[in-house]
């Protein structure tokens, strides 16, 4: 999401793929912002039954949990950042990666399961592809030159 306006189609998106994926979203927390608070959003949240819970104003500790989990996304990303020296323009590759690892570890809401296994229902999931953030890797690409349609067919 680039821009605060693209809130409701974002919502729209995850409440839609939170559908297809067996799950009903039961309330939406948030801080007072207007982003989350106005009436768009709020006709959105109402048509699906969801209920809307904003926080007071100026009190961050009611979003504790959420504060927590963006301050352990950032200091993961800072890490793998720092740990090879790597440019800062890879930041959000380094969130990106961070989102990833922290989604497909084990948390203490289920104790032994990742958020991934809960979401999706599926046993531990695979990490065979995962490989060192900022690693070089050679790779080969191959190059397949797709046949020449004859001139015939289009006169």
């Amino acid at each position: 999401m680039c821009k605060k306006s693209e809130v409701v189609n974002c919502l729209k998106r995850f409440i839609g793929e939170s559908e297809a994926a067996g799950h009903r979203i039961k309330e939406l927390l948030s801080d007072g912002g207007t982003s989350f608070n106005n009436s768009e959003v709020k006709a959105l949240l109402a048509s699906k039954g969801i209920i809307n819970r904003i926080s007071m104003p100026y009190t961050p500790e009611q979003n504790g949990a959420a504060e927590r989990e963006n301050r352990t996304l950032v200091e993961c990303a800072q890490s793998l950042i720092h740990t090879k020296e790597l440019p800062i323009k890879l930041w959000a590759e380094a969130i990106n990666t961070s989102v990833y690892m922290l989604n497909r570890t084990a948390k203490t809401l289920v104790p032994g399961k990742s958020p991934y296994e809960i979401w999706f229902n599926k046993e531990k999931p695979c990490t065979d592809h995962l490989r060192i953030f900022g690693a070089e890797f050679s790779g080969l690409f191959i190059y397949v030159k797709k046949p020449e349609l004859p001139l015939s067919r289009f006169h």
